[in-house]
């Protein structure tokens, strides 16, 4: 509201990419939606380069990123799998490391739910060496915890699951908790796998 009473343009882009994401997390898919629409319509590469400097992520590889999964949850996997596709080009041309390993993080989640295996071991492998490089614990942390579960994914059970119990000890240790049922749920699933039927029921409860 105060965005749009201003008229500012760029406080509004921010306005739509964050609300969009609380609703999302909320689980209000419809409103969110149309948030990150809003958001995306508002945004330009080149205008709002410097937003991911200024508030630590670029809004427009947000919003893209988020509303892939989105789409995915509505029953729009092709459309999910081309805005993750599109994505992914955007985060290189800002060139932004904490926006990047968004991007690749939240395609490695899409993959997974297609259980493209290959696809996300591949794309958490490039969270990994970005995060690893660029020093950015919570994206080191999701990228080791899948491509544990893309290797479980591949039948490499023992392997994979040690992954991603490291990747779940690093993400515990950063304070972060948002999405952490799915991480035990995923684990969950592995230790059912593997034949380990009371650790997987004892991280679900």
């Amino acid at each position: 509201l105060l965005a749009e009473n201003a008229r500012d343009r760029d406080f509004l882009l921010e306005a739509h990419t964050y609300k969009g994401g609380n609703l999302y997390w909320q689980g209000q898919f419809v409103a969110a939606r149309k948030h990150f629409e809003h958001a995306i319509a508002l945004y330009d590469p080149k205008q709002h380069l410097s937003h991911a400097f200024l508030y630590g992520q670029d809004p427009g590889v947000v919003a893209r990123s988020e509303l892939s999964w989105l789409l995915w949850i509505q029953g729009y996997p092709d459309q999910a799998r081309k805005l993750s596709h599109e994505t992914l080009l955007l985060a290189q041309e800002v060139s932004h490391a904490h926006s990047s390993a968004f991007a690749l993080w939240f395609a490695a989640f899409l993959r997974s739910l297609y259980r493209e295996w290959q696809a996300v071991q591949s794309l958490a492998e490039e969270t990994i060496a970005l995060a690893s490089d660029q020093e950015l614990p919570l994206w080191l942390a999701l990228g080791t915890l899948y491509r544990g579960l893309a290797l479980v994914g591949q039948e490499r059970l023992h392997e994979g699951i040690a992954q991603m119990r490291q990747g779940l000890a690093a993400y515990e240790a950063t304070g972060a908790a948002i999405g952490q049922s799915g991480n035990l749920y995923e684990l969950a699933w592995a230790q059912h796998l593997a034949g380990h039927v009371k650790p997987g029921l004892d991280l679900l409860t």
